[in-house]
């Protein structure tokens, strides 16, 4: 059986290992890769292309993803406040009207403001909206490779 002092050296080397290789993966993606998908996007949108079939790489499209931004961190708490209050009275968890997170998770949000935009559905709602709430709708493009 290997001693601790043996096992801890073997522990750090690969963390120290697992570490360069983030770091040089995270270099390579902001300088290449990231780049890259700039320039393809760039050409696509240029050309009027939403998808093309190339037998080397299957079908390659431009799509949209969207997220939600924190826009105003003190209306967004003032409503989760709100919440969670609302949960207080009916014997729900507290943390249950928590968000705790740069980027919010779509659908938690979805959830939460579902009830208190009326009659409109989620993905009517606008900026203006939402605001009131301290969080915007964004849209990023992205590349989408499929293997045919």
């Amino acid at each position: 059986m290997k001693s601790i002092v043996e096992l801890v050296r073997a522990y750090a080397e690969a963390k120290r290992s697992r570490m360069a290789f983030e770091k040089l993966a995270a270099e390579y993606k902001a300088n290449k890769e990231e780049p890259a998908k700039a320039d393809l996007l760039m050409a696509m949108t240029v050309a009027g292309m939403k998808s093309v079939k190339l037998a080397e790489f299957g079908t390659i499209s431009v799509k949209e993803k969207d997220h939600y931004e924190i826009t105003d961190m003190e209306k967004l708490a003032e409503y989760l406040y709100s919440v969670m209050s609302e949960n207080a009275q009916s014997g729900i968890p507290l943390a249950d009207a928590m968000l705790l997170q740069a980027r919010v998770k779509r659908d938690v949000l979805e959830a939460y403001l579902a009830n208190s935009l009326g009659n409109k559905p989620i993905e009517d709602a606008t900026d203006e909206d939402l605001a009131p709430f301290g969080v915007k709708r964004a849209t990023q493009m992205d590349i989408s490779i499929r293997n045919s």
